[in-house]
């Protein structure tokens, strides 16, 4: 059976408005749709075709919004699907929404993959496995990743490790050499670092790490303390040794300090 079309009557955004002899409220459709239906020429629509035309709508629709927002950046097919499902299209149109504009070429997996390795190569002070961790999270998978990370070099990544080694350092808190290699050791591995890397990068940083005067830093740490701890006491005595030897002062060192 028919369905005639009473009315058409345009709406902003390349949207319209039907009215159909078999339903009391218009339905709103877009343009790309009434043009892949021929519905401008046509007053009537054969009734088992209106949810195809129905579904091809919202498809449609995923599709603009996904270009309009294509047209500001490059996005995976994973953050898509994110962005529309943020829109409320549901997962069918979504998916064969994605599918299209991936055979139109607009999202392009390779072309995406190698923007933001090279935007991470050239801007991120961070390491392969943070590398590694931000592809995965963009629904790449593991092979993929695996054909590119030859352009994260081990020389990249060691002149990366040791530029921020500079910067970390010299925002570190006077303590002792043991302590400050390992707080810099534990904010390398956050960054991302590979392990021989950070070893690399800290036996290549051992130098400056060894121009830290521990005497001086060790009496500045005593003179801090000292109003709140009472070194005639002991037991109080006791405590700062062992609060200074956690910060990695040998105990020979902290006791001729303290005497």
């Amino acid at each position: 059976s028919m369905i005639k079309i009473l009315e058409k009557n345009p709406k902003p955004k390349g949207l319209y408005d039907l009215k159909l002899s078999t339903l009391e409220d218009p339905i709103e459709l877009h343009q790309d749709t009434l043009i892949q239906f021929g519905l401008f020429s046509q007053n009537t629509i054969e009734s088992d075709k209106l949810e195809a035309i129905l579904s091809y709508d919202k498809i449609a629709r995923a599709m603009q919004d996904a270009i309009k927002k294509l047209s500001y950046r490059n996005y995976t097919p994973k953050r898509m699907h994110e962005q529309l499902s943020m829109l409320n299209y549901n997962k069918e149109t979504i998916e064969e929404a994605v599918r299209r504009l991936k055979e139109l070429n607009y999202i392009n997996e390779k072309q995406s993959l190698e923007l933001i390795v090279e935007d991470f190569l050239q801007f991120d002070l961070k390491g392969k496995n943070h590398l590694n961790f931000m592809l995965i999270d963009e629904g790449f998978d593991q092979e993929t990743i695996d054909n590119i990370m030859h352009l994260y070099t081990d020389e990249l990544e060691l002149e990366k490790c040791s530029q921020l080694l500079e910067q970390l350092h010299k925002s570190l808190k006077k303590t002792s050499i043991k302590q400050s290699k390992l707080k810099l050791t534990q904010k390398l591995y956050q960054k991302g670092f590979t392990e021989e890397t950070i070893l690399n990068a800290i036996n290549d940083f051992e130098a400056t790490l060894s121009d830290i005067d521990e005497h001086e830093v060790l009496e500045d740490l005593i003179n801090k303390y000292q109003s709140k701890y009472d070194l005639s006491n002991p037991k109080e005595k006791q405590k700062l040794m062992q609060k200074l030897m956690r910060e990695g002062f040998k105990h020979s060192d902290i006791k001729n300090h303290l005497e």
